[in-house]
């Protein structure tokens, strides 16, 4: 359990730290985000993982870590997209002048480590079913 914690936390620290950055990023690029992009990423982006990680230091990890999971995987669906996929202000190669490597680098920053979160909370949620199960005797060792 504090490994996990340990994980999720270093996690979530460099998640929000490469999501400053872009955000910055976006600044000096003046790609400016609309009122979608932004409620999503203030609730999807950064409450919901933190929300997650909330509940995994209350003794929660199951619950926690498929909060974390999910949010991780909706925000790097949400990034990728609109920073590789859709032709939309966002995408990189529509961005351009002073900031734009910037914008690229953290970009991609932030899908490695959402997708890394992502799969990291998956795997560390799926575990909890195996840790959960309760063997049960079968009829044979019961003697029946």
């Amino acid at each position: 359990m504090i490994v996990s914690r340990y994980y999720f936390t270093v996690i979530f620290g460099l998640h929000l730290l490469i999501n400053f950055y872009h955000g910055y990023s976006h600044g000096m690029t003046n790609v400016n985000l609309t009122l979608f992009q932004t409620v999503y990423v203030g609730l999807v982006i950064f409450l919901l993982p933190a929300y997650g990680l909330f509940l995994i230091f209350r003794e929660k990890l199951k619950k926690g870590a498929a909060v974390f999971a999910f949010s991780m995987l909706a925000g790097f669906s949400f990034g990728y997209g609109f920073h590789f996929i859709f032709d939309t202000p966002d995408l990189y190669l529509n961005v351009s002048g002073h900031g734009a490597h910037g914008f690229f680098h953290s970009a991609v920053l932030l899908a490695v480590i959402q997708f890394s979160g992502f799969f990291y909370g998956f795997c560390v949620w799926r575990s909890q079913f195996a840790h959960n199960k309760q063997i049960q005797p079968t009829a044979e060792k019961r003697g029946g």
